[in-house]
């Protein structure tokens, strides 16, 4: 049993986790077409991407303060919400189980990654994000996520 988790974006986190023993496998950034070719060659138990559309705070200066961040911030959280619309819809098609928290926890610095995960490898701030949504994920969590997303296919055919 492996399970991936995804921090959407232009550069999209990806890390891979085994979660009878609660170890990241893999941390990495990866273009979008290479995280979704190898989510197609791995077909994973699991996925866990943070859903960007059920963010419930603001973007901080993003909102307030366009004149000093431009268009360009907001559109950037547009595109982060497309991308896991886009996520969504690919995993469906590919009959991937998935779940998309809310973003929290995110933005960790290296040093506090590699304590808290104990990942050694060289990371970036996706690939931590990505981690983060997977560290500490046992057995029984992830057959009952998957019971979850199984329950809400069923329901909404």
């Amino acid at each position: 049993m492996i399970i991936i988790g995804l921090d959407p974006g232009v550069q999209t986190g990806w890390a891979t986790a085994d979660p009878a023993t609660q170890k990241l496998l893999e941390v990495a950034t990866l273009k979008i077409h290479v995280a979704m070719k190898r989510i197609e060659v791995m077909k994973p138990s699991l996925v866990i991407f943070e859903d960007a559309r059920k963010r419930k705070w603001g973007f901080g200066d993003r909102d307030s303060n366009t004149d000093k961040y431009g268009a360009g911030a907001r559109e950037g959280v547009g595109s982060v919400k497309r991308d896991s619309k886009i996520w969504m819809e690919y995993l469906d098609d590919l009959g991937v189980p998935y779940y998309g928290p809310a973003p929290k926890g995110t933005k960790v610095g290296a040093l506090y990654f590699k304590a808290a995960t104990g990942y050694q490898g060289r990371t970036s701030k996706h690939g931590r994000d990505a981690g983060m949504l997977v560290i500490g994920m046992n057995v029984p969590m992830v057959q009952g996520l998957i019971r979850d997303f199984e329950q809400r296919k069923k329901a909404s055919s």
